[in-house]
């Protein structure tokens, strides 16, 4: 390790260190507690503390000067809950549904600009899509992530057509018209598919679950293209979208 990466490392672990004590304070902490608890110099924790209060990690109460842990840490918290209950409530469908269908059944979020998978339920065959969890997958060519595009204002989906749309296979869609029309089509029928455009292999459909009108996850029937065709595809599309209605009442 370089003096510059162990000074990198050395810096997020003393940050972690004033999260810690911070977060585990019942009352707002002081900066001269910080030096106390951390023996590190007055100056090293002005700048970490200054780091972490403009990211909104941590807050300065205004009466007393001390601090307190901020929105930021609070929201991220609350992301990681509200994700970790939507898969609570939405597994058991996606347990019915691959023994429905005897296809992998995938559950997705939008984040950070892509399709982050959070759960998957494989069915008992021999050829399987691979193991998807806690990756990611771009939105120009999977299901799931031309689902999220249609629900884009024009606006957001402009910004995101500006970019140079990567290729993952010959079934792509890159022509920003092609995507365009793609997507209208999408928003008429309230699925999306995806056919061998991620991987030339694989075939999926996705329909979302919205909460007060926005999609809050998307659910996924996927498998090998041999075996999920096209026509397959629009085949379990109304079965699908039935399950989401089921699965929204739970949410309301």
């Amino acid at each position: 390790m370089t003096t510059q990466n162990k000074s990198s490392v050395q810096s997020i672990e003393r940050a972690l260190d004033l999260l810690e004590i911070i977060a585990q304070s019942q009352q707002p902490v002081s900066l001269h507690e910080l030096i106390e608890k951390t023996s590190l110099n007055r100056t090293t924790i002005w700048r970490i503390i200054g780091t972490l209060e403009a990211r909104g990690y941590i807050e300065k109460v205004v009466d007393t000067k001390n601090y307190r842990i901020g929105g930021t840490l609070y929201q991220l918290v609350q992301v990681d809950n509200v994700q970790r209950k939507l898969v609570e409530i939405i597994r058991p469908y996606m347990i019915a549904l691959m023994e429905e269908f005897q296809e992998t059944i995938l559950f997705s979020v939008y984040h950070n600009g892509q399709m982050l998978h959070l759960e998957q339920v494989n069915p008992n065959q021999s050829i399987i899509l691979k193991d998807y969890r806690n990756s990611c997958s771009p939105l120009h060519c999977s299901s799931n992530g031309k689902l999220q595009l249609a629900y884009f204002d024009d606006k957001q989906l402009d910004i995101f057509l500006r970019q140079e749309l990567d290729v993952y296979s010959t079934n792509t869609l890159t022509d920003v018209q092609t995507v365009r029309r793609e997507l209208e089509i999408i928003r008429q029928r309230h699925y999306s598919l995806s056919v061998g455009e991620y991987d030339v292999e694989e075939n999926a459909i996705s329909v979302a679950i919205t909460y007060r009108g926005s999609p809050v996850g998307f659910i996924s029937v996927g498998g090998p293209a041999y075996r999920l065709t096209e026509q397959k595809l629009h085949s379990i599309a109304h079965r699908l979208l039935a399950i989401t209605e089921s699965i929204e009442i739970n949410l309301s």
